[in-house]
């Protein structure tokens, strides 16, 4: 548990501390499914309302973004589907890029995070193996500094910058899309110039679950790529595919889901 708790007991940050062993504990409880999704968020409101009163866990975390700031730190409530949990964080460095989408030109400012306390729930459940590298609010992009340095390569330029610029660009175009249609057109942009690190990723992430958009979202790509290739889905196959038939693909599916959008039809995904 050490690991997810920097402020030390003989510094002054009982609050802080309470508040990361509440979350703490609440990870442990959902993860190894003691309580379920709503079970789990009742239990962690009636505990952080302990701390900060308020009428339901949204505001209770606003109201722990606000204290957080006076304390000189970051916080970002809410959920990574399918459960509860902040990122806290001390630093931010903000830089403005210019990305070339296949829809167009996106500008954006980035916000470059470090020096976290706590990364949610994943981070908390895989020992900092996997965890959300960056999000797209409406004015930035915010990226986990340390998961993408150095910040001149492809994992940076095109899983992070084009990923999160096209869900800029799908905020301002497509408002209100569901969190795996940003995914799955996101995904769609970073194949249109992989070499194979994304494919690799996408299969081995898929699953037919829409509790958990990033993975639902490469399961669509996948099945429609083998539809588009009539292929069996044997693993053989997935490794014969060129990665030119998997560029032309991702851009004839983020096309197709364009032009639905354009003509205000639902997003034939599958």
């Amino acid at each position: 548990m050490e690991r997810f708790i920097t402020c030390k007991e003989d510094e002054p940050y009982p609050f802080i501390n309470s508040v990361l062993s509440i979350y703490q504990t609440y990870f442990r409880l959902v993860l190894t499914k003691k309580l379920d999704v709503k079970k789990g968020e009742e239990w962690l409101f009636q505990h952080l309302s302990e701390l900060v009163p308020a009428c339901n866990i949204d505001e209770v975390e606003k109201e722990l973004q606000l204290t957080f700031a006076e304390k000189g730190w970051c916080f970002l409530g809410g959920v990574t589907a399918p459960f509860r949990g902040p990122f806290i964080w001390k630093t931010n460095e903000k830089k403005s890029y210019t990305v070339e989408l296949p829809l167009g030109i996106q500008k954006v400012d980035v916000i470059f995070m470090s020096n976290f306390i706590m990364q949610s729930w994943l981070h908390y459940a895989t020992f900092g193996e996997h965890y959300a590298g960056g999000w797209a609010k409406d004015e930035a992009l915010y990226c986990v500094k340390e998961a993408y340095e150095p910040l001149d390569d492809e994992v940076f330029n095109v899983s992070f910058l084009k990923h999160e610029a096209q869900h800029f660009y799908d905020y301002e175009h497509f408002p209100n899309l569901p969190g795996y249609a940003l995914e799955y057109r996101a995904k769609l942009v970073e194949l249109m110039e992989d070499r194979g690190r994304v494919w690799g990723n996408i299969l081995a992430e898929a699953k037919n679950d829409q509790q958990f958009p990033h993975s639902y979202a490469a399961y669509l790509i996948r099945e429609n790529i083998k539809t588009m290739y009539h292929l069996s889905g044997d693993q053989t196959e997935w490794q014969q595919l060129k990665m030119e038939d998997i560029q032309r693909a991702a851009k004839i599916l983020l096309d197709r889901s364009t032009d639905d959008l354009n003509n205000q039809r639902e997003i034939d995904l599958l």
